[in-house]
């Protein structure tokens, strides 16, 4: 529905038909995988780009969860999205 909703706004602004289509393929495939919702992988760079900005903004917001309430210097419990590590608060 995304995609669809995508490329009904794309029509509306005159975006062409290659970049409506290269941006609804970045949309349905970012997630990489089928088992994460992706029915493509990626097809051209900047949608394998967009796939990994996804990837590093999740881990990060995962990493900061984890030590949010940890003390300097000390450690998360394990974090199941970062393969069961601990995540380590520094001190500075």
């Amino acid at each position: 529905m995304g995609a669809a909703s995508l490329g009904e706004r794309c029509r509306e602004l005159g975006i062409d038909e290659e970049r409506t289509v290269m941006m609804q393929h970045m949309a349905i495939s970012h997630h990489y995988e089928p088992e994460y919702g992706s029915p493509k992988k990626p097809l051209f760079p900047e949608a394998e780009m967009l796939h990994y900005l996804d990837m590093t903004d999740a881990k990060m917001f995962d990493m900061e969860d984890a030590i949010r309430n940890v003390e300097p210097g000390g450690f998360s419990d394990k974090v199941f999205t970062l393969d069961n590590r601990k995540i380590y608060r520094r001190t500075f």
